[in-house]
């Protein structure tokens, strides 16, 4: 089967594309300062690139919009919750505020109840706010729909996993842009979503990072630390096949900073999804689904559970335990394939375009 693969990540390290055509053979597929806007190292900022691949879906990514002019970031868990930093809510309530998501600049969500971590007078622990978030009330855009849950359709599973230290983290962030030196006015204000990297330095209640310098120790490209209105920006880890969030921005010291380990707090933030009438389900990383029987062929829209045959802006899944046949061009931004139940591909005919940020042919994590 040939598949003409357009954009790839090759290197969990080293950021770049690459062009090539390739044979798909699948069967399955501390007290310190609050956190404050993501800084670069000037080298790498002037060289960011314009569409940034190596982490969650953008729409997993939400915007507390506070009438401030902060934009508190937040990471969406759940059709329903988002989750940032408690220390939002230490001067007032962010319940009643609107929410976005990706690079949207609307005001469909918002608010509705909270829940934090435990304060006492000085700090929260854990330092999280989980947040229940419906839509607006079309016919009253002051408050919710009482009809209308948030039903987000994109959202990230929790890291679990106890092995974070030495892991690559791609942050994403609301906060405005800096260099290191913190120039002033920042480079681009508050409510723009951009992206970085870093490494977990260590991990024990909470997760830390340094900020190396550029040929240092642990330096990445397009390396970040925390800074003005960073606080809740999510920390996430490539896990198999899916980006989990592992960690939050919650606070900075010099080149240092500190956030919560979400894989000691699952239980907790569980449980107060389960307060506000909520769950967590796992994500559904793809959009278009396969409904065909084995050997079925691609090009049949009956064959997919939207009635119509994927094309390059689809995220398709092969996951019923059968095969499905090309036998003519085919396309998907990404495939996923066999990643909970089982399932495969097979060539007849035809060649397959995947214009895709990850590879994700193996099992789900």
């Amino acid at each position: 089967m040939s598949v003409e693969i357009r954009r790839l990540v090759l290197n969990e390290r080293v950021f770049g594309f690459r062009f090539f055509t390739a044979v798909l053979l699948v069967s399955l597929v501390l007290l310190v300062s609050p956190a404050r806007a993501l800084v670069y190292w000037r080298a790498d900022y002037n060289d960011l690139p314009a569409t940034w691949t190596e982490g969650p879906y953008e729409q997993c990514m939400a915007r507390i919009n506070r009438s401030s002019g902060t934009k508190p970031t937040a990471t969406v868990i759940a059709p329903n919750f988002i989750v940032t930093a408690a220390h939002w809510s230490k001067s007032y309530s962010l319940v009643g505020k609107y929410v976005s998501l990706g690079t949207e600049n609307s005001d469909d969500y918002i608010i509705v109840d909270e829940r934090l971590g435990e304060y006492d007078g000085s700090s929260y622990s854990p330092d999280i706010a989980v947040y229940r978030v419906k839509k607006v009330d079309p016919n009253d855009p002051n408050n919710p729909d009482p009809n209308e849950d948030a039903n987000f359709s994109d959202w990230v599973d929790l890291y679990s996993n106890s092995d974070e230290v030495g892991k690559l983290l791609t942050i994403g962030s609301y906060g405005p842009q800096r260099w290191y030196g913190y120039p002033d006015p920042p480079i681009e204000p508050a409510g723009t979503l951009h992206w970085g990297r870093n490494v977990v330095r260590g991990a024990d209640s909470t997760l830390y990072k340094v900020f190396d310098a550029i040929g240092e120790d642990d330096y990445v490209k397009y390396e970040v630390n925390g800074g003005m209105y960073d606080s809740g920006a999510g920390w996430f880890i490539k896990d198999g096949i899916e980006w989990k969030l592992a960690g939050l921005y919650t606070s900075v010291m010099a080149r240092n900073s500190f956030g919560p380990r979400i894989s000691l707090h699952i239980n907790w933030i569980d449980q107060q999804i389960a307060n506000m009438n909520g769950v967590r389900p796992l994500p559904d990383l793809a959009d278009v689904h396969w409904q065909g029987a084995d050997y079925g062929d691609w090009a049949v829209a009956g064959n997919w559970d939207t009635s119509s045959i994927p094309n390059s802006s689809d995220r398709v899944a092969i996951d019923n335990g059968t095969t499905a046949v090309i036998s003519s061009p085919a396309a998907a931004k990404e495939l996923f394939v066999g990643i909970d139940n089982g399932g495969s591909v097979s060539q007849s005919g035809g060649t397959m375009a995947i214009e895709i940020g990850r590879a994700s042919l193996r099992e789900r994590v």
